[in-house]
């Protein structure tokens, strides 16, 4: 099965490494043993992702994903097993929500830690400014300056 075929229909040529050159470039790893994917791919948004996994899911293709760099100490940027898709999330980018209140924000995989604390610069007041403005207002005996 020619599975890059079934992709191209919603996926750009720049989203998609069949290369065997590429391929392996793309896998390298710390690891002894080397495997190389059928296919690497880019989605840049989620419903392109949604429909990699419903392909790969109807084919019974295994798939791989990380998020940015290389992926060393947590894993690697290469699976584990030979073939399959690998899904490179470092092209989805957006940051979706922030939540001053709470305390939490919702990012695609590919947003950096730079990313999302240049964003925050910007457009929201600091969560450390936050803190400190919390525990003074209860006097708390937290030295913030």
């Amino acid at each position: 099965m020619n599975l890059n075929r079934e992709l191209l229909p919603f996926l750009r040529d720049d989203q998609i490494i069949t290369d065997s050159t590429d391929l392996e470039r793309m896998s390298r790893s710390t690891l002894p043993e080397q495997t190389r994917p059928n296919l690497i791919v880019f989605p840049e948004s989620t419903e392109e992702v949604q429909k990699i996994v419903r392909i790969s899911n109807q084919h019974k293709i295994p798939l791989w994903y990380v998020s940015t760099g290389k992926n060393w100490g947590y894993g690697c940027k290469a699976a584990p097993y030979q073939g399959g898709i690998t899904l490179i999330l470092e092209r989805m980018k957006k940051i979706i929500e922030v939540n001053e209140d709470l305390g939490y924000v919702v990012v695609e995989p590919g947003v950096t830690y730079s990313q999302l604390n240049s964003y925050l610069e910007k457009k929201t007041e600091s969560v450390m400014d936050r803190f400190c403005r919390f525990y003074r207002e209860r006097k708390c005996s937290r030295k913030c300056s």
